[in-house]
């Protein structure tokens, strides 16, 4: 019985963890970036869709 328990909270912690990180991503992903004037940055250009932007046009 106490095996089950540590292998239930062990997976209980990878989950929150990997939820964690998925939830991080997701929020660094639809981040507008600023431009030096405080507007949007305009990623359009030969930089790619500006969905990695600036790396996008790597």
């Amino acid at each position: 019985m106490l095996d089950w328990f540590a292998f239930l909270w062990a997976e209980t912690v990878i989950a929150l963890c990997v939820i964690a990180v998925v939830l991080a991503g997701v929020r660094t992903a639809l981040r507008v970036d600023d431009g030096p004037d405080g507007e949007a940055a305009d990623m359009s250009g030969p930089c790619g869709t500006g969905d990695l932007g600036p790396a996008s046009g790597q």
